[in-house]
């Protein structure tokens, strides 16, 4: 028979010491990994504006954009492809392609999927110029420590047989 005492407050495991913390955490993204997701999610949002300016110049007329509201319009669109690829990769599925490519994974800092204001500010963040700089001076960059995410490593599932 369990001698416990009823009137007693459930004892949750706490961590006590900082070791016990980190081997609680899920596993952050090497600064290689992190190189390769940016060099991937770069060539994917060149590629996409490329696409999409080959495709609408297929239909518009060069000579009429150039100089008018609707071209520089345009071009800002084409430019923006960038922070939409981010925001609507990181908020829906919790990563880009590159992060797919490294097994990666947008995280909150409890390791849950963030908020999609946090992805917002994290996107925004990359807009500073030179901002990859930031991961030279710190263990994760601007746009992790505005967000309060991190990048951490997807283990495999294994399947069951």
């Amino acid at each position: 028979m369990n001698k416990q005492n009823p009137t007693r407050a459930p004892q949750v495991p706490t961590a006590t010491s900082p070791t016990k913390a980190r081997k609680n955490r899920l596993p952050l993204a090497s600064k290689g990994q992190r190189v390769v997701n940016l060099i991937v999610d770069a060539t994917t949002i060149v590629l996409l504006q490329i696409t999409v300016a080959v495709v609408l110049g297929m239909f518009l007329d060069e000579d009429a954009l150039q100089g008018t509201r609707a071209g520089r319009a345009l071009t800002i669109a084409i430019y923006s492809l960038g922070f939409v690829y981010y925001l609507g990769m990181e908020a829906t599925l919790g990563r880009t392609v590159g992060k797919f490519v490294t097994r990666t994974r947008v995280v909150d800092s409890v390791g849950h999927k963030p908020t999609t204001s946090a992805i917002f500010m994290r996107t925004l963040c990359r807009l500073v110029p030179f901002e990859f700089v930031s991961f030279l001076l710190t263990e994760n960059g601007l746009h992790d420590a505005a967000s309060s995410t991190r990048v951490v490593r997807v283990e495999r599932r294994r399947v069951e047989e």
